[in-house]
């Protein structure tokens, strides 16, 4: 369902990222309750929308981006990432099933 050239997915994703991205806080040690649940959120919408939310992130601003991408790495390096998921592709999850990855680029 495309409006005014733009998907509604897409402009409905421009608003939340952006939401979203406000209650993000990498830098703060330990990461405050809001903090997983927003990142965990931004997760779902990426995989689930992967076109949509990149078509998003075109749109972030680059402080905004900074955030997100820092918020994502720091995520998958303490493990919260959704089990033994990183960035770029697929991998095996403990029980030998496959999980989803989240490729970030702009191109």
């Amino acid at each position: 369902m495309k409006k005014s050239g733009k998907c509604v997915g897409t402009q409905s994703l421009s608003i939340l990222l952006p939401t979203l991205n406000l209650l993000l806080s990498p830098s703060v040690t330990p990461t405050p309750p809001i903090h997983s649940l927003a990142l965990s959120y931004l997760l779902q919408l990426a995989q689930n929308y992967s076109g949509h939310f990149k078509e998003a992130m075109g749109g972030l601003g680059e402080e905004e981006r900074r955030v997100l991408e820092e918020s994502l790495r720091g995520s998958f390096a303490q493990g919260r990432g959704g089990g033994n998921a990183g960035v770029g592709g697929r991998t095996m999850g403990g029980g030998g099933e496959e999980k989803k990855k989240i490729e970030l680029k702009l191109f």
